[in-house]
Order: structure tokens, then sequence, then C-alpha cells
């Protein structure tokens, strides 16, 4: 089977991509404290965002908390940790153990972390969705097996 130049550009652009937003995460931190490249970032989302008419619906009151929870949870958390991660091991490093973490917690179909309340506010099933006991353990300990082996 012969493989094309699309076939590469598949593969290569979204790799590119994915890879960029944890370089400029690194040269970040060059410029500003892990929590000023969580500000920036989310900043850029907003207001990217707020270009598309679309993504401004109102929220229903009874949703107001849900949706900050997510937000807290799904969002402002993890664009914290990456920052303060990158300061310990290699903008490269972070983002393979990204990406290599969807693969790894793939149970089933299902993400392993998904919770119940994140599964009714996205519209998905009222049930409780099965969970993998120790993922926020192993992704420390992928962490700290890289810092490990770095050394």
């Amino acid at each position: 089977m012969k493989s094309s130049f699309a076939d590469w550009a598949l593969l290569v652009v979204p790799g590119v991509i994915w890879g960029a937003s944890f370089l400029f995460i690194a040269e970040g931190l060059a410029a500003v404290a892990p929590n000023g490249v969580t500000f920036t970032r989310i900043a850029i989302g907003f207001l990217t965002l707020s270009l598309f008419p679309s993504a401004r619906r109102p929220v229903a009151r009874a949703d107001w908390a849900g949706t900050a929870a997510l937000g807290v949870l799904w969002f402002a958390f993890p664009l914290s940790m990456f920052p303060f991660a990158e300061q310990h091991v290699s903008s490269a490093l972070t983002g393979m153990l990204n990406g290599a973490d969807a693969a790894v917690r793939r149970r089933g179909g299902q993400p392993a972390g998904a919770s119940t309340a994140g599964a009714r506010h996205a519209g998905g099933p009222r049930r409780r969705l099965r969970r993998r006991g120790g993922d926020g353990a192993a992704g420390t300990g992928r962490i700290r097996a890289a810092r490990s082996a770095s050394r």
C-alpha cells in the first residue's frame, strides 16, 4: 500500500498543531510565571470564541453552577497544570505524555475519567460511566518515571 502526500499531511498537520501548543507553553514560561501562561491561554480562547456569534448562547440559570464546575475541572485546572509540569520536564515529553494518556485510559469506547455530571452536561446518558481507579495516580506516575529517567 502506497501512502500519498495527503496521508502524510493528515498525520503531520495535527501533530504539528498539537505539539505547537506545548512549545508555546515552554516559550511563554520564559517570559511569565505558569499562572500567566494559563491566563494568556484562556484569554486567547475567550477572544477567539468571541469572534463566533454561535458560541454566545445563553446558559440557563439552573446550569450556571455545573458550567462553572466544568470550566474549572476541565479547563482551568488542566491548563494550569501544563505550565507547572513543563518547569520540570521538556515540552516534547509533556506533549507525548498528554497524547498517550487518551490511549492508556481508553476502555470500552468510553473515556475512563468521564463522570456522571460531565455526561449529563454534555447531553449524554444519565448512568454512571465506568471509571477505572487510579487514573490520576497513573498520570502522576508517568511524569515521575519520565523525570527520573531524564536525570
